[in-house]
């Protein structure tokens, strides 16, 4: 694909399978910016001596290594942006990002991969990506963390405009003096 583009002059960007990790000299050398999916591989199922005769080494060590895949990018300066693709159940997104989190990759660079590098990728950059004056402020505000578990939701603004999802004031206790 990379020679074809070079060929006609052509920009693109790869959509990755998880195991990019495997080929990192080679998006290296290329210099290839990708859009990453978080869609890792579920746990094999080993507790039946039997069944583990059929499972593959090759199957395991995806299992092991595709939460580290956006941690090894990271490390080789291989630019990515975040996606939702291949998951079909979406609510597993953040779950699944703190599993990458664990495997090595900063919060930060998370971030970036779901803000600035796709803005960048898309040429936007002068416009999305960061919140800066003359940009389009889009933006979440939470009560903790955007990646703790128990993180909160609470506003979501989208072209300068607020969405209040959860009402901040409602969550607060007041106690009266004992």
């Amino acid at each position: 694909a990379d020679d074809i583009a070079k060929e006609f002059g052509v920009s693109y960007w790869i959509k990755g399978g998880g195991n990019e990790y495997q080929i990192v000299e080679e998006l290296k050398k290329r210099k290839i910016s990708l859009i990453q999916t978080v869609n890792f591989p579920q746990a094999i199922d080993v507790s039946d001596l039997y069944e583990t005769d059929w499972v593959y080494l090759k199957d395991m060590k995806e299992w092991e290594w595709a939460p580290k895949n956006l941690a090894i990018l990271h490390e080789n300066n291989i630019p990515f942006a975040l996606s939702t693709a291949d998951l079909k159940d979406k609510s597993i997104f953040i779950k699944n990002i703190q599993k990458a989190i664990q495997a090595g990759i900063t919060e930060k660079e998370i971030i970036r991969a779901l803000t600035e590098i796709p803005a960048k990728l898309l040429n936007v950059e002068n416009q999305l990506g960061s919140l800066h004056k003359g940009k389009k402020a889009n933006f979440l505000i939470t009560s903790t963390n955007f990646f703790d578990a128990k993180n909160i939701l609470y506003e979501n603004w989208i072209l300068g405009k607020k969405n209040e999802l959860v009402d901040m004031l409602s969550l607060i206790h007041i106690s009266e003096p004992t």
